[in-house]
């Protein structure tokens, strides 16, 4: 194969992650000529860490996605997992390091529950995981009596808002890292190419010898972990928690990973792709909060988003179906 079209297979291949990235820099563009504040270095940091909560959920959704499945819970898990840590913390005073791995257990647990759900209950993953959504952030205010916790661990405060040098976010760095892991995870090893295999044929998969409920079960679980991870990021960040902390935050999650080229179908998926829709998401929020645009209309914009970014994984999605019967 000449080079050409090693460069033609390879810009097909990503191309969704390319036209994301492209996207990213041009509204960068636009935004800078529209407000002073926006291309700053401090500006472009502050936007990097609000997004690195959505951008560790949506590595979890990027993964359901490619399995086929979907994860509304995610938001509600968080909220759980955080007010689980700032109670321990707050009203009971426990150790922060004790706390925090309460929560990431009850985190992961959550994610298990899910995962049990889908694959023993055998309940579709949208009903599932829409019901333990409201059970969840039902348990976080039943638990808090919907009251905040207002004080966060330091260790906890440093890792999330620190900076070195008081320039670079720690936040990103966290990012980078589990962004790095969840590469690696899912392009060099069995279990990336096992839950590619049941997103692109489960029959396929499991006359293969693929486990497929115990890797649903696995996928779920990693899901709500790394919603635990996040929510004490946002916990952190905020140095507050409370039960209505990332409502909303399954769509945010959703239209990184379609966004960044990841199909709601399953069978592929980028995880860099996902990082670079989350980071679009970020740019948007904060480019409309600049600009001074109402909260109202923010909302108007995110369901539009919503709305282009599954349509844009239909027109994907129907576009492979031609060229498989083409083939």
């Amino acid at each position: 194969m000449n080079n050409k079209a090693q460069g033609l297979k390879l810009t097909n291949k990503y191309s969704s992650q390319i036209s994301a990235f492209l996207a990213l820099i041009i509204l960068c563009v636009v935004l800078s000529f529209l407000s002073k504040d926006f291309m700053t270095v401090g500006n472009l940091l502050t936007v990097t860490n609000q997004v690195v909560y959505i951008a560790l959920m949506a590595i979890g959704m990027t993964v359901l996605f490619m399995l086929g499945a979907i994860d509304l819970s995610v938001g509600a898990i968080l909220a759980l997992s955080a007010c689980v840590m700032g109670l321990l913390t707050n009203k009971y005073g426990m150790a922060p390091m004790p706390a925090i791995l309460i929560a990431l257990a009850i985190a992961l647990l959550c994610g298990i529950i899910n995962g049990l759900l889908v694959t023993k209950v055998m309940l579709p993953p949208f009903v599932a995981t829409l019901g333990t959504s409201y059970i969840f952030r039902g348990m976080a205010a039943i638990i808090t009596d919907a009251k905040n916790s207002l004080i966060m661990p330091d260790g906890l405060r440093w890792i999330a808002a620190g900076k070195i040098k008081n320039v670079f976010p720690i936040g990103i760095i966290v990012l980078l890292a589990l962004f790095a892991m969840a590469w690696f995870l899912l392009e060099k090893t069995p279990f990336g190419i096992k839950i590619k295999c049941i997103g692109g044929n489960e029959k396929a998969a499991r006359l293969s010898g693929v486990e497929i409920d115990k890797m649903k079960l696995k996928a779920y679980a990693m899901t709500g972990i790394l919603c635990g991870i996040s929510a004490m990021m946002l916990a952190g960040r905020l140095n507050f928690t409370n039960s209505t902390m990332a409502t909303g935050a399954e769509l945010n999650c959703i239209v990184a990973g379609v966004v960044g080229g990841t199909s709601m179908n399953g069978g592929s998926g980028s995880i860099w792709g996902t990082l670079i829709g989350s980071l679009l998401m970020g740019v948007i929020n904060n480019g409309l909060n600049l600009l001074h645009v109402s909260q109202f209309w923010q909302d108007v914009a995110m369901g539009a988003l919503v709305i282009l970014a599954v349509t844009i994984d239909c027109f994907r999605q129907a576009s492979k179906d031609r060229v498989k019967k083409v083939a």
